[in-house]
């Protein structure tokens, strides 16, 4: 095991090595400081003679090595020849440890500066990387250790309770082989950490605290004081959790470093801390974590941390799921992080990627590959981001290559809460997309391609409530349910932009069943026999900016159909038909449809095809704008609607079917075609919900042309 001890640059500018340097220890040392310029160096006192070519610390470095817990000076070689060099304290030497197989973990003296250099032992790794995490916090090592290359053996886990302000530097040689048992916890990470309770003055909330407010009253304030952390957790669901800094106290009241975000309640759980894991850095530098156990990395509580350039995957054995930020992590970063579940029989890990319960955390540039559950795994998160992450080949039955979701109890399931995912995709899987829950959050950019049961799934869980998908694409695959579907508990989703491509199979390309806005759908090239978008909700669907064509073999499709009875607005829209009895709007529910700019052409003069073609028992059309669908065979068949014909009987009243009439409503009427006596001005009636009525006079059956107004 080697130390690299850099202090304080000085005018040195050489430094001297132990016996028989080799290309590994530039290796190592190359990634600890790969951004200044090549030293020479030279052998020290007693040594053969040789040089060696290092990248070294801005113009200082002590270089020695520990072993048989002997430390090993350095000659640095200064300006002047034959310049003394240095010696190590007395007190590194007291600081070493050694484990039960005689090997030494290294640690210089508290405050020294340098990086500590770890090589696998021969046996458990886990207690030593631990310590020297333990050590770097208190400034040991300037903060760093650095993991050689080899085979770490983790029998226990890395842990950073307690610990803060760490570098931990791996490199592409580098793997931590987990070899514990799962426990269905976390407990067997190979790394873990979490924040340290007090264990004393634990208490609860005492009311319930507004979100954005950043105080909150406690039942009894025990040792609370300003400079505390304190760890709240919801009484009904342990799954969602945050750390605050307090701030200021004034009686039973508590003011925290940052508003709430999270929904606490009364009765919810307090627990002052002795330690918050922050500042913490893991620079893979394509690091491997593998083997067995119970996650690859577990943080939970950490502040302002971030892990860089890590790889899981399943070479060494198969851990329960791979790289995590869990409960009340704030701040913190992944990035460009692999997790790869591929083993020989089937996909393994729950989840490669994600976090729950946390504030003002990101994710950039991961991947994840072959999951058995989710490739991506989103829960609860709150003001937080991911972009620029791809998630493939989760292709276990009812896998998801993105889940985004709670894990919060129905009371207090927000899911994900105003964050946003960015220029994502989830591929090749058997869900791209699942969305079941979630609060006025963003998914913009995203791609699901070549999914087996559906691209994106949403509004399947608790709730869904003001969330926005914005320049979504589906593409290819075979749905077993559709393309895209809202579901039943998505609340006011707006859908702007989205593209569906090239879905085959037997069913619908997109399926609404819920109160949905739509603005802007393309739709080409899709070969489903089923139809490209069926909405069946009674409540109301606005779609706009639609651009649908058909395909042109095939069976016969709708490019919309409506199957139940709420209330659709359908504005600026264009249809292609593409074969004989296809229908640009199916009316096949009860319906009220609003068309305004609504056009159809027929690039292939194909015959039997179909405009507007009402078939509910009460479906009705409500035109309020231009349309124009001459293009088919049959342009307009209506049931009821608020613009067309009557024909008078005389004095007798003549009732049309209306139902969305209202008591104020205007009927305008005009003479289509003479017939008998026409009254000057016939008499109207509106009935609300039900019908309007003309009488004329005797012998009036002149054919009238009317528009309903409101």
């Amino acid at each position: 095991m080697t130390v690299f001890n850099s202090p304080t640059p000085s005018n040195y500018d050489e430094s001297a090595v132990a016996p028989s340097p080799n290309a590994l220890v530039t290796s190592i040392v190359q990634s600890v400081f790969p951004d200044i310029s090549k030293y020479k160096v030279l052998a020290g006192a007693g040594y053969n003679d040789g040089t060696l070519p290092l990248r070294v610390m801005g113009g200082d470095c002590r270089l020695f090595f520990v072993e048989n817990a002997q430390v090993t000076p350095i000659k640095v070689v200064g300006p002047t020849v034959g310049d003394p060099g240095v010696t190590v304290p007395a007190s590194s030497t007291s600081l070493l440890t050694t484990n039960a197989a005689g090997n030494v973990l290294p640690i210089v003296a508290s405050g020294a500066a340098g990086a500590v250099v770890l090589f696998p032992s021969s046996g458990d790794d886990g207690p030593l990387i631990t310590a020297a995490l333990q050590a770097a916090a208190t400034g040991v090592g300037d903060g760093v250790v650095v993991l050689g290359p080899g085979n770490f053996n983790i029998a226990t886990p890395i842990i950073y309770n307690g610990v803060s302000n760490t570098k931990l530097v791996g490199s592409p040689l580098t793997i931590l082989t987990g070899s514990m048992a799962p426990t269905a916890g976390v407990a067997n990470s190979v790394i873990r950490g979490a924040p340290v309770l007090s264990g004393v003055s634990n208490t609860t909330l005492n009311g319930t605290p507004t979100v954005g407010n950043n105080s909150f009253v406690v039942a009894a304030i025990g040792t609370i004081v300003a400079g505390m952390f304190l760890k709240l957790t919801a009484a009904l669901s342990g799954n969602l959790t945050s750390v605050y800094k307090v701030t200021g106290v004034a009686g039973t009241t508590v003011t925290v470093d940052r508003p709430l975000l999270f929904p606490w309640v009364t009765g919810d759980s307090v627990q002052p801390l002795t330690s918050v894991p922050a500042g913490n850095t893991i620079e893979g530098n394509g690091m491997k974590i593998t083997g067995t156990g119970d996650n690859a990395l577990d943080w939970q509580g950490f502040l302002a941390s971030r892990v860089q350039d890590v790889v899981c995957d399943t070479s060494g054995g198969s851990l329960t799921s791979g790289i995590l930020m869990d409960l009340g992590c704030v701040n913190c970063e992944f990035a460009r992080v692999r997790v790869d579940g591929a083993t020989a029989g089937a996909d393994a890990l729950n989840t490669g990627i994600g976090w729950s319960s946390v504030e003002r955390c990101r994710l950039e540039s991961c991947r994840a590959s072959r999951i058995a559950v989710a490739g991506f795994g989103f829960f609860d998160g709150y003001s937080s981001r991911v972009f620029q992450s791809d998630s493939y080949d989760c292709k276990t039955a009812a896998a998801q290559a993105i889940l985004i979701s709670s894990l919060a109890t129905a009371a207090t399931a927000q899911g994900n809460t105003e964050c946003v995912f960015e220029t994502m995709s989830g591929n090749d899987s058997v869900n791209g997309w699942s969305i079941p829950s979630g609060t006025r959050t963003t998914v913009r950019n995203a791609v699901a391609k070549n999914c087996s049961a559906r691209g994106f799934f949403i509004g399947t869980g608790t709730t869904l409530t003001d969330c926005i998908f914005d320049k979504c694409t589906v593409q290819g695959g075979t749905p077993t349910v559709a393309g895209f579907v809202v579901d039943t508990a998505a609340v006011r989703p707006v859908i702007t932009d989205l593209t569906l491509q090239g879905i085959a199979g037997t069913l619908p390309a997109m399926t609404i069943a819920a109160a949905c806005t739509v603005r802007g759908l393309t739709a080409s090239g899709n070969t489903t026999t089923g139809n490209v978008l069926n909405v069946s909700t009674s409540v109301q669907v606005d779609l706009s900016n639609i651009d649908i064509t058909m395909k042109t073999a095939g069976a016969a499709a709708s490019a919309i159909a409506f199957l139940l009875n709420g209330r659709v607005n359908i504005r600026s829209a264009k249809f292609a038909v593409g074969v004989a009895g296809d229908v640009c709007i199916n009316h096949a529910g009860t319906e009220i449809v609003e068309l305004d700019d609504v056009r159809a052409t027929n690039p292939g003069a194909v015959g039997g095809t179909f405009g507007y073609l009402a078939v509910g028992a009460t479906s009705l059309l409500r035109r309020k704008g231009f349309i124009d669908f001459s293009a088919c065979a049959t342009p307009l068949t209506v049931v009821q609607t608020d613009q067309g014909t009557v024909t008078a009987n005389g004095a007798a009243a003549v009732n049309t079917a209306f139902k969305d009439a209202r008591a104020t409503g205007i009927l305008l009427l005009s003479v289509a075609t003479v017939g008998g006596a026409t009254a000057r001005t016939p008499l109207t009636g509106v009935t609300a919900n039900t019908q309007f009525t003309i009488t004329s006079v005797g012998g009036d059956t002149s054919v009238y042309s009317f528009k309903y107004l409101d």
